[in-house]
């Protein structure tokens, strides 16, 4: 099943609270009309994103997997599910 921003992603974030952001390849790639493969988001609460996130992808048998990295800055997520 395709996972699109607008359709996932912004709800469940709005729905917690959290402001997300698609961030780096996948912006570039959705730019040039070219298949995605992961969403990077940095958003500003990263636990309770990942974990509403990671509940709704399951409920909705949506194969993934869910990457988080923190610099002190930011938390970039990654979500791969295919093709997006």
């Amino acid at each position: 099943m395709p996972m699109k921003d607008e359709e996932i992603l912004q709800p469940i974030a709005k729905a917690h609270g959290v402001w997300a952001w698609l961030v780096g390849g996948c912006v570039r790639d959705m730019g040039h009309d070219e298949g995605v493969n992961d969403l990077d988001v940095v958003c500003s609460d990263a636990t309770k994103f990942v974990k509403a996130l990671d509940e709704y992808l399951n409920k909705n048998s949506i194969d993934h997997s869910i990457h988080s990295m923190s610099n002190g800055h930011a938390t970039v997520i990654s979500v791969k599910s295919g093709p997006i």
